[in-house]
């Protein structure tokens, strides 16, 4: 009878016990706030790249010269922004003629990611696979 009182008295081994149960807690904690900041990462500089490459444009004198000048300004600054990746993205320009004259430049990402997919269906199965970033400007101009 009297082992059996030390036993229940023993606390050795209950750190291990507790750190079992709240390690996954934090570790998901962390996978949540790791994946946000990326994909908000993410977000901001398609939102960025687009309104820069949409002023660059202004300087074309036709559509062709404005769609070529921020399909340009895109591929030569595209390096300077984290976790963005030329071959993930698909641009488009469009262009509204007079009396509005908005030439707007759109992004397409695509923010698949095969280790953040598998645990994305467990977490968020509704979410979007493509992002869509886009940024209009007015000219002055025929």
């Amino acid at each position: 009878m009297l082992a059996r009182r030390n036993v229940m008295r023993d606390n050795a081994g209950t750190a291990a016990v507790e750190f079992s149960i709240v390690l996954p807690i934090y570790v998901l904690i962390l996978y949540i706030i790791v994946t946000l900041s990326i994909n908000l990462a993410i977000y901001i500089g398609t939102k960025q790249l687009t309104a820069e490459a949409a002023r660059a444009a202004l300087a074309g004198l036709s559509t062709q010269e404005r769609d070529q000048l921020a399909r340009n300004f895109i591929t030569a600054h595209i390096k300077t922004y984290s976790y963005i990746y030329s071959y993930k993205m698909r641009i488009t320009t469009t262009e509204a003629g007079a009396p509005d004259n908005i030439f707007t430049v759109s992004i397409d990402y695509n923010i698949e990611n095969p280790v953040i997919d598998k645990l994305k269906l467990m977490f968020a199965p509704g979410a979007p696979e493509t992002l869509h970033c886009s940024s209009a400007i007015q000219y002055n101009g025929a």
